[in-house]
């Protein structure tokens, strides 16, 4: 079976600036690290532009911090992309194309310097990915509010590249398995997952997170990359981020993973996406389906 090698490059930044501008400042920086690795895929944890900001009381300050894709900030990373030669995977706070329409989103930027369109099942062509699953919490003390600031995505989109069929999920997508599954099926062989998860979002716990990641890549058989960020940011109080990003394979096994710190760190592994088809004909958990007895 012919190799089908890509470099992939997390990077697991430390907590984002108050300032805008600040954040991306070093995101710049950052990338130009992450460059020097020459991968085919770079991507940054959710709201990578911005602090996380729907924690706490509800401001509507925030809305400023959105911008349109395209746009200012899209262009200048499209820049840097055609300049490493490198598809980027960016999260931001979208402002879309009505007043008061806003979401939680990622845009795929090509090595050409292009925002690559995602298609969904029905066949509509996106700009960018929204998050479908907003949360809304208030678990021990942890409270979170997407809700007021955001919309609902319409959906899954698969978007296809020269170097392989991707997915994207934000944070809170990743707890519904139909997600995977919806994705996994319409053949997308690297899903990338940003992440803004905390000590106190999850009932686990920070260790939980590569755990489920080697659960969900392996039981849909593809590669799954999640990328949080790590350290304290402050927004009304502290948010103590943990980190622990992971390129998880089809066979449940971490290439690499981040540590649990309060710095940037870039993880980075160089994947075969040949061993999908080879894991797929090892195990049946996609050819063995029968959805017709899974109807409620």
């Amino acid at each position: 079976m012919q190799e089908r090698p890509v470099k992939i490059v997390a990077i697991q930044t430390g907590p984002a600036s108050p300032s805008k501008e600040e954040t991306i400042e070093n995101n710049i920086k950052l990338l130009a690290e992450a460059a020097k690795e020459e991968p085919g895929f770079v991507v940054f944890p959710e709201f990578s532009t911005t602090q996380y900001f729907p924690v706490g009381p509800t401001d509507p300050k925030y809305f400023e911090w959105a911008e349109p894709i395209p746009g200012p900030t899209t262009d200048r990373f499209a820049d840097k992309a055609k300049e490493y030669g490198c598809y980027l995977v960016l999260p931001m706070f979208e402002k879309g194309d009505l007043e008061g329409e806003y979401y939680n989103s990622a845009v795929l930027i090509s090595p050409q310097g292009q925002i690559v369109p995602g298609t969904l099942p029905d066949g509509r062509s996106v700009k960018c990915y929204r998050k479908n699953h907003l949360g809304m919490a208030n678990f021990m003390g942890f409270k979170i509010n997407e809700i007021f600031y955001m919309r609902n995505g319409p959906g899954y989109p698969i978007f296809n590249t020269d170097k392989a069929a991707i997915g994207i999920m934000i944070c809170l997508d990743r707890w519904f398995p139909e997600s995977w599954r919806a994705l996994s099926l319409r053949g997308a062989e690297i899903i990338f997952v940003p992440l803004a998860s905390c000590y106190g979002a999850s009932g686990g716990g920070g260790e939980i997170l590569p755990w489920s990641f080697r659960i969900w890549a392996h039981e849909n058989l593809l590669f799954a990359v999640g990328c949080n960020k790590a350290g304290i940011e402050r927004v009304e109080r502290d948010f103590n981020y943990y980190g622990l990003s992971c390129i998880t394979n089809p066979r449940g096994q971490i290439v690499q993973q981040g540590p649990e710190s309060s710095g940037s760190t870039l993880i980075s592994a160089t994947v075969d996406l040949a061993e999908i088809a080879l894991t797929r004909n090892g195990f049946s958990y996609i050819r063995g389906r029968r959805p017709e007895i899974y109807k409620l």
